[in-house]
């Protein structure tokens, strides 16, 4: 997982709503470049995008396990200094990223 605050809240919830124990080990990596290393690396099992299975250089060497249970996605937040202004290509990045939460992940 990227971080114990995903862990301890939504990803404990699921186990316990199901009446299920938490894992007892959990690895954290807070780079994507550690998570991939763990994964490509080990047996463990990892809550991903699922965008994963198909980006380079993860195509082809993770397998996806369906579950029935839905897993809550963690918040994406757009964080800007307000005193400097953003490039042209930020500034439509931050629109087509307010467009998408607003419109269901659709972007026009």
């Amino acid at each position: 997982m990227s971080g114990p605050t995903y862990a301890e809240t939504n990803f404990a919830a699921l186990f316990k709503k199901h009446h299920l124990a938490v894992p007892k080990h959990l690895t954290f990596a807070g780079s994507i470049l550690g998570q991939m290393q763990i994964l490509l690396h080990t047996d463990m099992l990892a809550v991903l995008p699922r965008q994963w299975l198909d980006a380079a250089p993860m195509k082809g060497l993770l397998i996806r396990i369906a579950i029935k249970e839905a897993i809550t996605a963690p918040s994406i937040v757009l964080v800007r200094r307000a005193s400097l202004p953003l490039t042209p290509a930020a500034e439509f990045f931050c629109d087509l990223t307010r467009r998408a939460s607003i419109g269901g992940g659709k972007v026009a």
